[in-house]
C-alpha cells in the first residue's frame, strides 16, 4: 500500500514556525548583544565562526544535499531509505572524526592565545555537525520534527544569552551558548530516528563509500558558496586587521540572512517534493511548481528588499544601537541580494538539484567563487567591509545569471518577467513613499513606525488595484 503523501501545506506551516523563531532569535538578541559586546567582540566572533565553519563543511562534505535527495526518492521504501541513512551516517562519522583531529592540530599551531579559547569552544560545533541528521527528516518531508526541536533550542539560546551575557568580557559565554544550542538541536533529532529507519545491525550489504563520489559533487558547490558567505569575513580580518570592520559586516549579513530566511522558506519545503516528482517522472508538474514558486518569491522578496532599504537609516541605530552607522551603507548593498538570492536558491533547490543537475550548478557556484575571491581582495583593500558586501552582490548576480541560463528550458519567461516588472514597480513606489515619510518626521522611532505602516498599506493598495492573484488567493485561504 502506498504511503500517504506528506502535506506541503503542513510542512510549510511547520517550517515557517521554525523560521519565524529562527528569525526571532537574532531580532531579540542582536539589539542586546550588539550593545553589550560591541563591534570589536562581534568581529572576533564573526571570523572565529567563519574559520570553524570551514571544518564543519569538510566534516559534512556534501552529505546533506545528496542525502536529502536520495532519501526523498526512496521515501516510500523503508529498507532502502534505512540503508541509505546508515551508509551516509557512517561516512559522515569517519569524515567528522578526521576533521576534528585536523582541527585540534590547526588551533594548537596557528592561532594566538587571545582567541584560542574561542576555537576550543568551536569543537562543540564540530561534534554538533556529526550529529546533524536534519537532511533525513527533510528527505521524508517531516519538517515538524525539525521545527519542534529547533524551536526549543532557539528559545534556550535566547534565554541563556539574556541571563548570562552581561558585559564585554562575556564573549566566551556567548559563543559557548551558541555552540551548545546547535549541539542539543542536532542531538534531539536522534530521539525519534528509530521510528523511521531499521537498526543498522539488521541491514546487509552496507557500503558507505559508494556515496563518496556523489557527496563530493554536492560538496563542491557547498565549499565554493562558502567563499562568499564565509571567506568574506576571513578576508576582512586578513586585509584590514580590524575586528570592528568584521563586526559591521557580520551585523549587516545577519540582517540579510533574517530576510532571506523568510524568502527561502517555500523552496526549503518544496525541495524534497521536487526530487520525488523527478524520480516519478512528473516533469511538467515540476515545471509548474517552479514557476509558481518564483512568482511567489518575487511577491515576498521585492517589497522586503525595497522596504528594508528605505528604513535602514532609522532602523539600524534603533536595532543595533550607537556605533554601527557603517552598517547602513552595507544594507543598501545587501538588499538587492534578497531578490537575487531568491532566484538562485529556488532554481537550484527546486530544479537543478532535484533533476540531478548538481554538477552543473556546482560549476556555476565555482565560477562565482573564483570571481568572488578576486573581487574580495581587490575591493576589501580599498573599501573594507563595504568592498566585501559589493563583492558578494556582484558574485551572486553572476551565479544567479548562470543558473537562470541552466534552467532556461523550464522557465516560463513571459510569466516571470511580468511578475518581475510588476513587483519591482510596486517596490519603487514603496521606497519613494517611505523616504517621503522620513523627510517630514524628525523623531527616529516615530519615523520608523510610520515608514513601516506606510509601506505595508501602500503595498496592499497596489495589490488590490492590480487584482493580484497571490494576494487574493491568500485572502481566500484565510477566509477574509
Amino acid at each position: 500500500m502506498k504511503n500517504k503523501e506528506p502535506s506541503i501545506k503542513r510542512n510549510y506551516i511547520y517550517n515557517i514556525m521554525y523560521q519565524l523563531v529562527a528569525s526571532l532569535t537574532p531580532l531579540l538578541l542582536t539589539p542586546y548583544i550588539s550593545r553589550i559586546l560591541g563591534p570589536a567582540n562581534l568581529g572576533i566572533n564573526s571570523y572565529v565562526t567563519a574559520n570553524v565553519t570551514y571544518f564543519q563543511l569538510f566534516a559534512m562534505l556534501g552529505i546533506a544535499g545528496h542525502g536529502q535527495r536520495e532519501i526523498a526518492i526512496s521515501r516510500d521504501n523503508k529498507d532502502q531509505r534505512s540503508k541509505i541513512f546508515w551508509e551516509l551516517q557512517i561516512l559522515h562519522t569517519v569524515l567528522a572524526i578526521v576533521m576534528i583531529v585536523f582541527y585540534f592540530v590547526f588551533i594548537n599551531f596557528v592561532f594566538s592565545k587571545r582567541v584560542r579559547i574561542y576555537y576550543i569552544v568551536g569543537t562543540i560545533n564540530l561534534v554538533a555537525a556529526l550529529l546533524d541528521i536534519s537532511w533525513f527528516y527533510q528527505g521524508i518531508e517531516n519538517f515538524g520534527n525539525i521545527a519542534v526541536k529547533n524551536i526549543i533550542t532557539r528559545l534556550f539560546v535566547i534565554v541563556l544569552s539574556f541571563i548570562l551575557v552581561k558585559d564585554k568580557n562575556d564573549l566566551f559565554l556567548y559563543i559557548l551558548i551558541q555552540a551548545l544550542g546547535l549541539f542539543f538541536s542536532n542531538l534531539f533529532l536522534w530521539t525519534r530516528i528509530k521510528t523511521y529507519v531499521i537498526p543498522l545491525k539488521l541491514l546487509n550489504n552496507i557500503n558507505p563509500f559508494k556515496h563518496l563520489k556523489s557527496v563530493i559533487i554536492f560538496f563542491i558547490p557547498t565549499i565554493a558558496a562558502s567563499v562568499y558567505s564565509i571567506l568574506d569575513k576571513s578576508v576582512i580580518n586578513i586585509v584590514t586587521h580590524s575586528d570592528k570592520e568584521n563586526g559591521y559586516y557580520e551585523q549587516a549579513y545577519n540582517i540579510l540572512n533574517i530576510l532571506n530566511v523568510i524568502v527561502a522558506n517555500l523552496s526549503t519545503v518544496m525541495a524534497p517534493r521536487m526530487s520525488k516528482l523527478y524520480g516519478d517522472g512528473n516533469l511538467e508538474e515540476m515545471k509548474e511548481y517552479l514557476n509558481n514558486a518564483l512568482v511567489a518569491m518575487l511577491f515576498v522578496s521585492v517589497p522586503i528588499s525595497f522596504g528594508m532599504a528605505s528604513v535602514a537609516k532609522n532602523f539600524i541605530p534603533i536595532f543595533l544601537g550607537p556605533g554601527y552607522g557603517k552598517v547602513i551603507s552595507l544594507i543598501y548593498v545587501f538588499m538587492p541580494l534578497v531578490i537575487v538570492l531568491g532566484f538562485s536558491v529556488y532554481i537550484d533547490g527546486m530544479y537543478l538539484v532535484p533533476s540531478g543537475q548538481r554538477l552543473q550548478s556546482a560549476i556555476a557556484i565555482c565560477i562565482g567563487a573564483a570571481f568572488n575571491f578576486i573581487f574580495n581582495f581587490i575591493l576589501v583593500s580599498y573599501m573594507k567591509s563595504f568592498g566585501a558586501a559589493l563583492a558578494t552582490l556582484l558574485t551572486e548576480m553572476l551565479v544567479t545569471g548562470i543558473m537562470i541560463y541552466l534552467a532556461r528550458n523550464v522557465l516560463i519567461k513571459k510569466k516571470i518577467l511580468h511578475a518581475m516588472l510588476k513587483y519591482m514597480s510596486f517596490g519603487i513606489i514603496i521606497f519613494i513613499s517611505s523616504i517621503l515619510v522620513d523627510l517630514y518626521i524628525s523623531k527616529i522611532w516615530l519615523a520608523l513606525i510610520i515608514q513601516i505602516l506606510c509601506g505595508v498599506i501602500v503595498y496592499i493598495i497596489l495589490l488590490v488595484i492590480s487584482k493580484d492573484n497571490i494576494f487574493f488567493g491568500l485572502l481566500k485561504k484565510l477566509k477574509i
